[in-house]
């Protein structure tokens, strides 16, 4: 075996590698494909796993690493697939790797890229979703996420978001989140405030009032507290300038409507005292500056007075007058008299007199008026 003899031969000659032959033989035969022999071979042996080779080989192949024998031959492996030098399968690649065709070896996604087992290519995560576990898993409320995410963020104090999103959402003006994570922005208690993406509302001061949303400082005549949403007009008698927390006592002599920015001053003979709503008239012997004022002695005034008048020569009043009296017989008085004089020893007055007479040579006072000497007397 593994020699063979033409017709009339002295000797056998070996067959050649890649050829064998049985005992007897005259000629040698050729390996089959997938089978090898070195020379004087009596069998052809099988080629190794991941090997082949044509008919009548002396050696086998090793498949070269990307591909793998199929059917007998060296078949290149598909994408999505490797194989080492050597092999008899494509092996799939592992989800997250890919390959191309003749591959060798599978390449890692790039990070925020994802792939199923046996893929030729990687798919991006897009915005709003992250790899997380391998796969590419939408971001949950509260958080955010760009394109290629490996984490999806959480949202800042001030905004919000829903799931699924690319960017976290500012909260609209007169609501808020507190706290970073947030879903929705929760409104303003009444009264409160707050700009786009805020973290917290701010309560309106005394002397303002939530007006479309905002605080707006109270106009002079109304008035507020604290967290106020309306301002509340001032009642009748007191009055406010703008932005007021309370509303003032209108003073002495000067009075107010409901709504006032300021009081205004009494007219001349009238008068008010504190927190009045209306000025009065000043009764009979008073007249008006900051409040009703009494008349001095020697004055008077009738009712509604702005002034008081100078009592005339002959007349003469107390405090608060609302007349001048007569000065009495044998009394006399200059203008402006708070009370009327005696005459002088030896003079006399009418009633209502401004001076006194004084009697002349030849008579006397007696019993109040100037009297003739008798005879036999003199003066």
């Amino acid at each position: 075996a593994g020699t063979f003899s033409g017709a009339a031969a002295s000797t056998c000659g070996n067959c050649a590698a890649g050829t064998f032959s049985g005992a007897s033989a005259s000629t040698c035969g050729s390996c089959s494909v997938n089978t090898f022999s070195l020379a004087a071979a009596s069998t052809c042996t099988n080629c190794a796993a991941g090997s082949t080779s044509g008919a009548g080989a002396s050696t086998c192949t090793v498949c070269p690493a990307g591909s793998a024998v199929t059917a007998g031959t060296c078949s290149t492996c598909a994408a999505g697939k490797f194989s080492l030098a050597g092999s008899t399968i494509c092996t799939d690649c592992s989800a997250n790797t890919f390959s191309l065709a003749d591959a060798s070896t599978c390449t890692a996604c790039t990070s925020g890229w994802t792939s199923p087992a046996a893929s030729s290519s990687c798919t991006m995560c897009t915005a709003g979703s992250a790899v997380q576990t391998g796969t590419c898993s939408q971001c949950s409320a509260g958080t955010f996420s760009g394109d290629a995410a490996t984490s999806c963020p959480t949202c800042s104090a001030g905004t919000f978001s829903a799931a699924g999103a690319s960017t976290c959402t500012p909260c609209t003006p007169n609501t808020f989140s507190a706290s970073a994570g947030s879903s929705t922005c929760g409104a303003c208690t009444t009264g409160w405030t707050s700009p786009a993406g805020a973290s917290a509302c701010t309560q309106c001061p005394a002397g303002s009032a939530v007006t479309a949303g905002t605080c707006s400082t109270c106009a002079a005549g109304k008035f507020s507290l604290a967290a106020s949403t309306v301002c509340t007009d001032c009642s009748a008698g007191t009055s406010s300038s703008a932005a007021a927390s309370t509303c003032g006592n209108c003073a002495a002599g000067t009075w107010s409507g409901a709504a006032a920015s300021t009081c205004g001053n009494c007219a001349a003979g009238t008068f008010s005292g504190a927190a009045a709503t209306t000025c009065g008239n000043c009764a009979a012997g008073t007249f008006s500056g900051a409040a009703a004022s009494n008349c001095a002695a020697g004055t008077w005034s009738g009712a509604a007075a702005s002034t008081c008048g100078n009592c005339a020569a002959g007349t003469f009043s107390g405090a608060a007058a609302s007349t001048c009296g007569s000065c009495s017989v044998n009394t006399f008085s200059l203008a402006a008299a708070s009370t009327c004089t005696n005459c002088a020893a030896g003079s006399t007055s009418g009633a209502g007199a401004s001076t006194c007479t004084v009697c002349p040579a030849g008579s006397a006072v007696t019993a109040g008026t100037c009297s003739t000497c008798a005879a036999g007397k003199f003066s």
